[in-house]
């Protein structure tokens, strides 16, 4: 028999989505942040991205996106795949195709723009290097393009940090933005657990 009393964390539902886990970084955000606007938008990168609208402490609405698990069917299992070397070189060239990717996203439609990576490899004006980083500015414009109306603060390990970063910073108007460090976002989840537990 296990001795210790055991707490199991619902997450978040609302119709056509969920969060499970990222409601806890938001929680611990709130613990050990020294600063928090009264109304942000919390972007948590990753396989399912997670963009949480919060007003005075609280999580109002949040939204999933399928970046990351996008990226590795296109980029392995789609016709794009043999225009695409993977790799995470961050060289100019490559940052200005990812920069390339991200400003198309924000005025093109995706279904059509991912074809433009099969379209550019043919024609010769995209290496399948910088491919691979021109698809990523593609899907990550797409899923931050509707992210304009209110401060970010982006919240994303360091697999992610330079390509959030730079896309955010690409994005139209200026956009206040609030960066943890990426060291710290691991630990939001136990801060975010012990303010629950204490409740």
């Amino acid at each position: 028999k296990f001795q210790h009393t055991t707490y199991l964390i619902s997450g978040l539902q609302k119709n056509g989505d969920v969060l499970r886990g990222e409601e806890m970084q938001a929680i611990g955000w709130n613990q050990v942040s020294a600063f928090m606007p009264r109304k942000c938008i919390l972007i948590i990168p990753g396989t399912h991205s997670k963009h949480l609208l919060i007003e005075d402490n609280q999580i109002v609405d949040f939204k999933t996106y399928m970046t990351g698990e996008l990226y590795e069917l296109i980029s392995q299992h789609s016709v794009l795949k043999s225009s695409i070397q993977l790799n995470t070189d961050w060289t100019s060239i490559n940052q200005k195709a990812f920069a390339d990717g991200v400003k198309a996203a924000e005025q093109g439609n995706l279904g059509n723009l991912l074809f433009s990576v099969r379209a550019k490899s043919l024609e010769g004006s995209l290496s399948p290097s910088s491919a691979a980083f021109y698809l990523s500015g593609l899907l990550i414009g797409n899923e931050l393009k509707e992210s304009t109306s209110c401060p970010i603060v982006l919240c994303c390990s360091s697999k992610f940090d330079k390509m959030y970063q730079s896309a955010i910073n690409l994005l139209p108007g200026n956009q206040q933005t609030i960066k943890l460090s990426p060291e710290s976002v691991e630990d939001l989840v136990v801060w975010g657990q012990m303010a629950l537990l204490e409740r």
